[in-house]
């Protein structure tokens, strides 16, 4: 079960780097992060073994786009002046991982895994459409 995320991810990102699956940048980023995010949902609510698997394995394919675009569009959509400013921070936002490793263990110590699960994909869930919105107005 561990496996089945990043095996969904090397899968994506070989049919993205082969020029299978071709979408639009900003859609691949944030369309890739909601996918794996409701992937993770299903996955937690499943009563299933073999669900919560494909789900996984599924939600790979988002985290592949996310994972693929979070360099590329800093590096395609941003100003010259300030591309390598905006590579920091990405760098400093992948760094931040582990506070939300720690994160999600402590609340899976109080409410259980699966709770734990359901409500950090939520709030990234909505906080992605929050951000999608805020920037679509733009």
């Amino acid at each position: 079960m561990a496996a089945a995320e990043p095996t969904g991810a090397l899968l994506g990102g070989a049919l993205i780097a082969a020029g299978v699956l071709r979408m639009d940048r900003r859609l691949m980023f944030a369309g890739g992060a909601s996918f794996f995010m409701v992937m993770l949902l299903i996955a937690a609510l499943s009563p299933w073994y073999w669900l919560a698997l494909a789900a996984l394995i599924l939600g790979g394919f988002g985290t592949a786009g996310f994972g693929n675009m979070q360099t590329t569009l800093m590096l395609t959509e941003a100003p010259l002046e300030v591309r390598s400013r905006l590579m920091g921070i990405v760098t400093v936002c992948i760094g931040t991982g582990p506070l939300g490793v720690l994160a999600a263990g402590a609340l899976a110590q109080e409410l259980g895994p699966r709770a734990a699960i359901v409500i950090l994909a939520t709030l990234g869930l909505a906080t992605t459409l929050a951000l999608v919105l805020a920037l679509r107005r733009r």
